[in-house]
């Protein structure tokens, strides 16, 4: 799966966490247990995210920085 799919993926999924924590939520008796597996499923996902935007950005700025490396050594 390529970098940018498995971003994609993991937001769907950080969604649907959020969905199920809201439904879990609105029970009349909420498992509070349940609740926490969750929260906690919520912040790895996310931490994972924050992890491979930054891997994608540094990527993308390296092709840029190639990109730029390329074009000088063409002038010259």
């Amino acid at each position: 799966m390529a970098l940018g799919q498995r971003i994609v993926a993991l937001h769907k999924r950080h969604e649907w966490l959020d969905e199920v924590l809201v439904e879990e939520m609105n029970h009349p008796h909420p498992d509070e247990i349940r609740m926490a597996q969750i929260k906690k499923s919520k912040l790895r996902v996310k931490d994972e995210i924050t992890q491979l935007e930054k891997m994608e950005g540094q990527y993308l700025r390296s092709i840029a920085d190639e990109g730029q490396f390329r074009k000088k050594a063409v002038r010259h």
